[in-house]
Parts: C-alpha cells; sequence; structure tokens
C-alpha cells in the first residue's frame, strides 16, 4: 500500500475516533489546564491558535483564557487562492471579531491586524490523529506541514486521548511539532 492510501486510511480511521467521542467541552478544558501548565503557554506574548472544528479539541477556552491574560491571538489564514503558497499569513483574533467561514467550514477573523511570523511564540496545531514523539497527520492539505517548515519557535499538538497513536504514515515534506498535550 503506498503512503499516501495508508495515510487516507488513517485520516479515515481517525475521523471515526472523533465521531464517537462524547464530553469534548469538558475534555477541553482539562486540556486547557494542562496548556496552562506548560512553561512555554506561560511565557508567550502572542499564540498562533487555530478555531477548532466540530470534530477537534475546542479552543474557545484557550482563547478566553488568552484574552482575560493578555497574550495576543494570531489565527492562520486559510487562502484557497495561496494553497500552496509557503507563506501563511496570520491575523489578530479578539473576542469582538466577525467572523468568517472559509474552505470546509473553517472560521477566521474577517478584520484584525496581520501579524508577522517572527512575532508568534508558540504555535498549537490541530491534527486527526499524534504520535508522542511529535508526528502528526492533518487533514491532508498540508497547511501545518508548510508554516512549521518555516516557523522558528515552539509547538505544541493538542488532541484528544484517543487521537494518540502508536505510529503514522510518514513523508519527508511532513513536520512534527515539538510534542504533545492530550486530554
Amino acid at each position: 500500500m503506498e503512503i499516501s492510501e495508508k495515510k487516507a486510511q488513517f485520516r479515515s480511521d481517525a475521523r471515526e475516533v472523533l465521531r464517537r467521542i462524547s464530553d469534548k467541552e469538558n475534555r477541553s478544558f482539562v486540556l486547557l489546564e494542562r496548556l496552562q501548565q506548560e512553561p512555554l503557554f506561560q511565557k508567550a506574548s502572542i499564540v498562533s491558535l487555530f478555531i477548532s472544528m466540530p470534530d477537534e479539541v475546542l479552543t474557545d477556552s484557550i482563547a478566553q483564557y488568552c484574552w482575560k491574560n493578555g497574550i495576543g491571538v494570531g489565527v492562520p489564514l486559510f487562502e484557497p487562492h495561496l494553497e500552496a503558497s509557503p507563506v501563511i499569513r496570520h491575523r489578530q483574533w479578539n473576542e469582538s471579531a466577525q467572523m468568517e467561514s472559509v474552505h470546509a467550514g473553517i472560521l477566521q477573523p474577517i478584520e484584525g491586524a496581520d501579524i508577522a511570523l517572527d512575532e508568534i511564540d508558540l504555535v498549537l496545531v490541530p491534527g486527526l490523529a499524534f504520535c508522542q514523539d511529535g508526528r502528526r497527520l492533518g487533514r491532508g492539505v498540508g497547511f501545518y506541514d508548510r508554516f512549521l517548515s518555516q516557523f522558528k519557535g515552539s509547538s505544541i499538538g493538542l488532541c484528544f486521548q484517543e487521537q494518540l497513536v502508536s505510529e503514522l504514515p510518514w513523508e519527508e515534506h511532513d513536520r512534527k511539532v515539538d510534542f504533545v498535550i492530550s486530554c
């Protein structure tokens, strides 16, 4: 079986696992508590945060915590016309921002200041599956692989315990996160 076929099978299996997870809200609060203990998060002035999709760890509580504690939040912008571009722009996200739905239901702020990549201290990364060593399987677009290849700071994968696996198919262009926090 080709690596691309293996990845497709892993994605299918991971989506099924995610569909069966209940109590995402309470478990996401547990993840926030674990994240708060992480020194990289404690020292961050600006974090890159994904706005969760229905099958992901809920990031609303993380954003609320950041806003209340003076931590800037940047959202990576999905720009379909630049899908293969190595440049990933970030926009500031605050409580009053109006949101728009872009590709595949991904939400992002309509307005806000651009945040330069070198201003971001920490990237919080989604995925369908993770290994403890930081390997991750995304949705197959390569968005975070491109982003992590150019980002020089630290990255943390966020997931539910059920998303942790012992192995994942891996290709040269795939990028790891520095470590994973699960709930």
